[in-house]
């Protein structure tokens, strides 16, 4: 075989050279696999991938807490969940209160309560919430909040004023890893091993999930889920959600599909644990794999490129070099081609211009 079509072979089927596929990559050639991290000779997409470079560190979070989530609302302002409240980025990137009181409390006089200021509606910082996580910005500009540890979802206006929409007790939610809204601002959240709905009036129902843990493609009823977490929806309502080593579809009927992640690279699976998931407006997903400390790109046709990280750190950089530290959450800036990434070792936010 000649050198020309060897290449060719080379940038279909991630790198693994002329030699004949094994049985699982038979039954997946659909799935397309490059990494922006190796050099060599690369079509014109996998090049602006290439140039896809780590920036310097913006800004640092604060070490009391690990679990946090990102958000940005459409004039490119960035706002954190921590620990009690939720944070807004000003323009030099220092943080400031936005909602809730992050004041730390000791365990002691929280009234049986593990580490919670509590629960509270209200304006600014006199609202209360209990470990917020995942966050998304709605179609009127509103933040909406996974408040994990008082079960709500909560909403947070422009300016500050903080109320609930759903939610109250253990049976609403368990534990909300992820959530997405969509483009009739119907909420979607990851709660255990289901994907539950909440429409603008409060009314929470399952959506997809059959709550069993496993790995089932389907209707929405039967489906079965690993490990959710991340979730996402795309310009027509397609949710994508980051499962184990998979990253799954959703359609707006409920049909459940795998994306990506089924492939078998070097007898191992492309992802390790995926954590969050964000699109940008081309439709292009972008995941954090927490495990092997890298953000992939998958692109609207399924074709998964890992663009940055090659070994565990804090190192800044191009593609080739940059390195990770367990990345958590990831969030797109579309005026601006960036991508934020919480890293939650070292508690860094990450900058990927791309």
């Amino acid at each position: 075989m000649n050198k020309s079509i060897c290449i060719l072979l080379t940038s279909l089927i991630l790198f693994t050279g002329c030699s004949n596929p094994s049985p699982t990559q038979k039954n997946l050639e659909n799935e397309k696999v490059s990494d922006a991290t190796k050099g060599g000779e690369q079509t014109g997409e996998d090049k602006k991938i290439e140039e896809r470079v780590t920036e310097a560190v913006i800004a640092s979070l604060p070490v009391m807490a690990k679990d946090y989530s990102i958000a940005l609302d459409s004039k490119s302002n960035i706002f954190l969940s921590n620990n009690f409240a939720i944070q807004k980025l000003n323009s030099d990137l220092i943080e400031e209160a936005f909602a809730g009181d992050n004041t730390f409390v000791p365990p002691n006089d929280l009234a049986g309560k593990k580490n919670c200021q509590g629960f509270a509606d209200g304006n600014g910082t006199s609202a209360k919430f209990c470990h917020p996580g995942a966050m998304a910005f709605d179609n009127d500009g509103n933040l909406i909040v996974a408040d994990n540890y008082n079960f709500r979802i909560r909403k947070v206006t422009t300016d500050a004023k903080v109320s609930t929409i759903a939610g109250g007790s253990y049976n609403d939610f368990s534990f909300m890893s992820g959530l997405t809204i969509d483009s009739k601002n119907n909420i979607y959240v990851t709660d255990d091993r289901k994907i539950k709905k909440i429409t603008p009036k409060g009314e929470i129902t399952v959506f997809a999930g059959s709550g069993i843990y496993g790995y089932k493609d389907g209707n929405a009823e039967t489906a079965e889920f690993n490990n959710l977490f991340g979730i996402i929806a795309d310009k027509n309502d397609n949710l994508y959600v980051s499962d184990a080593q998979r990253i799954r579809k959703i359609t707006p009927e409920g049909q459940v599909s795998t994306f990506a992640g089924d492939k078998v690279v070097n007898e191992h699976k492309i992802f390790g644990e995926l954590r969050g998931i964000t699109i940008d407006k081309k439709g292009n997903l972008f995941v954090c794999d927490f495990l092997n400390n890298a953000i992939f790109l998958v692109t609207p046709d399924g074709k998964v490129t890992k663009i940055a990280g090659n070994a565990k750190g804090t190192i800044d950089g191009t593609a080739k070099n940059a390195s990770f530290f367990h990345p958590y959450d990831i969030a797109v800036d579309n005026n601006k081609n960036i991508l934020y990434v919480v890293q939650v070792e070292e508690f860094k936010i990450r900058k990927v211009t791309y």
